[in-house]
């Protein structure tokens, strides 16, 4: 007898549907990891699923086996053309950062480095 393929699911590219072929993913959570992803601009590694609320590192390790990233490429943020409002609603990007960001461009001209 022959084991059953495993089902590998694109974190990057998978919809909700398709996320729930995660163990330990329902409906719901599969929308909060869409949702989160689509705020995040996309996953690099597959850790930031536990900044997901409720995806705790017992889960995550249920489910990296599972997990691939095909081809990732998340949506980056060009500091010197993004507004107020586009970098809050960046997760990682608070209402303060987004003001400093905004202010330090503003006062010495545009980004020419991450550093």
């Amino acid at each position: 007898v022959q084991a059953p393929a495993r089902i590998m699911v694109d974190i990057n590219k998978a919809d909700s549907v398709e996320m729930q072929a995660l163990p330990m993913v329902g409906t719901k959570r599969a929308g909060m990891i869409v949702r989160y992803r689509e705020s995040l601009g996309g996953f690099i590694n597959p850790e930031q699923l536990t900044e997901v609320w409720g995806i705790t590192d017992t889960v995550l390790q249920k489910m990296k086996p599972f997990i691939r990233f095909g081809g990732a490429n998340p949506r980056r943020i060009d500091l010197n053309t993004a507004t107020e409002a586009d970098l809050k609603q960046h997760p990682y990007i608070r209402w303060q950062l987004a003001k400093l960001i905004i202010a330090y461009r503003q006062q010495h001209g545009p980004y020419n480095s991450v550093n």
